[in-house]
């Protein structure tokens, strides 16, 4: 899906969640620092309790194992993406 609007990934990448009853539940953002070298993953959930008080933040920080398994996942399901959209588009022409 892509993100709302361009991003800077020059050190995070952000999105809001889809909307919820017409609202987003909440953001993740990705984000590395290179001063320390690690990449973060985070999530903020608001809910209508969270109006009165600060949203929670869930992070996890990634190593470079994750990262490299995180790019070969993505891989593998961006090729299966574009399998099913060159079959669903080669099925289109056929009829």
């Amino acid at each position: 899906m892509p993100t709302p609007q361009s991003q800077d990934i020059s050190n995070c990448l952000s999105a809001a969640f889809d909307t919820v009853n017409g609202t987003s539940p909440g953001s993740w953002s990705l984000c590395y620092n290179s001063n320390q070298n690690t990449l973060s993953l985070s999530a903020t959930v608001t809910t209508p309790d969270s109006v009165l008080e600060p949203a929670p933040k869930l992070v996890s920080t990634i190593d470079t194992k994750g990262l490299s398994d995180m790019i070969t996942f993505i891989y593998q399901v961006n090729l299966q993406m574009q399998k099913k959209v060159k079959n669903s588009n080669s099925a289109g022409n056929n009829g």
